[in-house]
């Protein structure tokens, strides 16, 4: 059955969203930009390309992690509904859905994304894997905002890949705020939450170099599209760093540089050296994600660990 696709914010206020993120993020001391303007359509090609080989970590962790607990969770959460917030790794989510698939005859899976996913084109060849299930594509600006299918039942949210870990504290807030809203007392969220972000992000680094650069890089073409300026990749180079618990990839300008943000009305000048802080992950130990959950209307119910100690996936319920 081909996926129903339910859009709840359409390419322009998307883009507004990001305009926004822009000019907080770049009028700081420290530069920034928020990990969801390093993956439109060609970041999340690049993004999917880097992640699926056996040379990332936390992605051969998360598989193998899920293969061995998949069982147990559709046990304890019995959904009618499983919805899934981002697209990005979606692929790991596979053993869940083949318990899925002998547990409950006709379930329904959701994506819910951005409208730079293209979920469309994203669920068709997934929705073969399980063709009994009724798909839906909904398209809103994650992680302000979430949205459910209309269908009634229990709920199974699940938030895997780099979907939170990408996130800074506030948006992590935000994004699980907007899921407890749409989630019904019972319902269960399934999170995946970094350990060793360092590690998998400097073993990419070492392993695919070429590829991690030209990703970082995306975000330069993303900023020349929607703020009308005229950033050359060859301006910048990529490095890593880490900042307490976040591992972030960095745009580091080889020599000092005046961008024009036509768009947002401003410029910014940046001196040689100096860097914008673009894709990150952060390490989400057991006490910052009960914490969080906490605070949202969440209860951790289970934790598990991945054999290699890369990453924990973890289990709670809406208050």
């Amino acid at each position: 059955m081909k996926p129903h696709i339910l859009i709840h914010c359409v390419p322009e206020d998307y883009s507004a969203a990001l305009r926004a993120d822009a000019r907080e993020g770049l009028t700081g001391q420290h530069k920034r930009l928020s990990s969801r303007w390093c993956l439109d359509g060609r970041g999340r090609r690049l993004f999917e390309r880097l992640t699926s080989g056996g040379d990332y970590l936390l992605g051969v962790a998360e598989r193998e992690l899920l293969s061995r607990i998949a069982v147990e969770v559709l046990r304890i959460s019995h959904p009618r509904t499983v919805i899934h917030i981002g697209s990005v790794g979606l692929g790991r989510a596979r053993p869940l859905w083949r318990v899925l698939r002998s547990a409950i005859p006709t379930p329904t899976v959701a994506v819910c994304d951005t409208p730079h996913a293209s979920l469309e084109r994203v669920l068709w060849p997934l929705s073969t894997e399980l063709p009994t299930a009724d798909w839906y594509g909904l398209v809103c600006e994650v992680p302000t905002e979430v949205t459910v299918p209309p269908i009634d039942g229990r709920r199974l949210f699940t938030c895997l890949g780099e979907n939170l870990g990408a996130l800074l504290p506030s948006e992590r807030l935000r994004l699980l705020t907007s899921i407890r809203r749409h989630s019904q007392p019972g319902d269960q969220l399934l999170l995946t939450a970094p350990l060793r972000a360092f590690d998998a992000l400097a073993d990419l680094t070492d392993n695919q170099a070429d590829d991690v650069t030209e990703f970082n890089r995306n975000v330069l073409y993303v900023l020349n599209h929607l703020l009308d300026t005229d950033c050359t990749e060859t301006a910048f180079e990529h490095s890593l760093a880490k900042v307490g618990r976040r591992t972030e990839f960095r745009l580091r300008a080889r020599n000092d540089i005046r961008l024009p943000l036509l768009t947002l009305g401003f410029h910014i000048e940046l001196a040689a050296k100096e860097e914008i802080a673009t894709f990150g992950l952060t390490d989400l130990p057991a006490e910052v994600v009960s914490a969080e959950l906490t605070r949202t209307g969440f209860a951790l119910d289970d934790t598990w660990i991945a054999d290699s100690h890369e990453l924990a996936i973890h289990l709670a319920h809406a208050l």
